[in-house]
């Protein structure tokens, strides 16, 4: 067996090899790894992913909440939901959201663009060749209304909120 770091190496260079067209890899490895691994999974009000990853890879959904969730965790026991975070701390939703935020529902981009306004981090960065994304606060003028429901921007800014919080 191999250890993570290199599994790690390995997935990463699937990853990132632009010259390999066939992913050999495969999504369902990918997952299996990430379980292995117990890497964390980030999600933003993620439930219903969390149920279609887990019906598609593993197994059909238990007839109970409470199955569902021990069998979940126990595939994947550090699960993140920074819509529940800000949900249940009032003083990172606040910081986040402005003290007017009450328990009405929020968006992804509202809560992302309240971390970057209050709370402005460099140590985030991005690849220099990687140019689809900012980390750049949104404004009126320069937000990219294309971007929000993406997968990949919804995930970059998931990934920003939980380190943030």
């Amino acid at each position: 067996m191999h250890d993570q770091h290199d599994l790690i190496t390995f997935l990463a260079a699937k990853v990132c090899d632009s010259q390999d067209s066939v992913d050999d890899l495969g999504l369902t490895r990918l997952v299996d790894l990430v379980s292995l691994l117990e890497k964390p999974l980030l999600t933003h009000n993620g439930m219903l992913d969390l149920m279609f990853l887990y019906s598609n890879f593993f197994e059909p959904l238990p007839e109970r909440v409470g199955d569902f969730c021990a069998r979940l965790n126990a595939l994947f026991p550090h699960i993140y939901d920074t819509r529940h975070m800000l949900n249940t701390r009032v003083m990172l939703k606040h910081e986040f959201l402005g003290k007017e935020a009450k328990g009405a529902a929020m968006s992804l981009k509202d809560a992302y663009e309240g971390s970057m306004a209050k709370s402005p981090n460099d140590e985030i960065h991005l690849h220099p060749l990687f140019d689809e994304y900012t980390l750049h606060q949104a404004t009126a003028s320069s937000w990219q209304q294309d971007k929000a429901h993406e997968a990949g921007f919804d995930a970059l800014m998931t990934g920003v909120l939980w380190y943030k919080s």
